[in-house]
């Protein structure tokens, strides 16, 4: 299998991983648990996951690491797992889930514009067009075409989507030079330590667990999905990367259907259409 598919699969299997993540944290969330505390401990599982799989498997490229390097594999943990996570959380608690659904995914926006200027990856009449059918579908399947609420607090939400961004930016920058799954050990375990540090220091009661069954499952599917991400990473490009992440919301929505007697709209319908006939080009043509 040529790297071409081999990223597409990754990137698939990735979606999945994501989906699955979201739709059990939603379960966690209807249940009573803080959003910052669930995530925090849903880190921390991961965590504890992608420590023991490099420690076993890739030991060796963990003590590969160079020294100029750990400035951006903290950098990542520090941006992508801490700074990303309070800005979108907090904006999440103080805004409508729609809201977050929507804006969260401006991401995606600042990855072209981010990895234009510092990775030197093009931008095309294609891609661009792309970027707002895929932006067009998710509107319609997050809001079922009815619009958004504006919320102060929405301004914290595109913050953390930009900072998401930034995350994988930097992550690119390293990837060929570093392990995936180092990566994948630096955002999760880092990430974990600073984040309990803050929220303790917040005052968040970031080790009252409600639901241990799913906080060990979303832990897991953030371990997967974390060392998935990565490898993907390291043979296609962010923009590709974050373009084809958009076939998430749908397999949220799908997921909810089948599992969890949630409704889909015929608005939501076409916007789930406009989302995979934009995957089923970009997985022909990259951008």
């Amino acid at each position: 299998m040529d790297s071409r598919r081999t990223a597409l699969c990754l990137v698939c299997v990735m979606s999945i991983l994501w989906a699955l993540q979201i739709t059990v944290s939603k379960l966690a969330l209807n249940a009573g648990a803080h959003p910052l505390a669930f995530l925090f401990q849903m880190l921390s599982v991961a965590a504890v996951f992608i420590a023991c799989s490099t420690l076993i498997f890739s030991r060796a490229e963990l003590r590969a690491v160079r020294q100029k390097d750990l400035v951006p594999l903290v950098s990542i943990a520090v941006v992508g797992s801490v700074c990303a996570n309070i800005a979108g959380y907090v904006g999440l608690e103080n805004s409508s889930s729609v809201n977050y659904g929507f804006l969260i995914k401006s991401a995606l926006v600042f990855t072209a514009i981010l990895a234009y200027w510092f990775l030197g990856e093009g931008m095309t009449h294609r891609k661009g067009v792309l970027i707002i059918g895929l932006i067009t579908g998710l509107y319609l399947v997050t809001t079922r075409g009815k619009g958004i609420v504006p919320s102060p607090y929405d301004g914290l939400i595109i913050l953390g989507a930009f900072f998401y961004a930034v995350s994988n930016i930097l992550a690119k920058s390293v990837v060929t030079g570093v392990h995936p799954q180092v990566i994948a050990f630096f955002r999760t375990c880092c990430g974990a330590v600073l984040l309990g540090i803050v929220l303790v220091c917040a005052g968040v009661p970031a080790f009252s667990v409600i639901r241990p069954d799913l906080v060990m499952a979303t832990g897991l599917f953030l371990a997967g999905m974390q060392s998935v991400m990565y490898r993907a990473l390291r043979l296609t490009s962010v923009c590709y990367l974050s373009m084809m992440s958009m076939m998430t919301p749908v397999l949220v929505a799908v997921i909810g259907i089948l599992f969890l007697g949630e409704t889909f709209s015929i608005v939501q319908a076409v916007g789930g259409a406009i989302i995979l006939l934009c995957g089923v080009s970009l997985s022909l043509k990259e951008c």
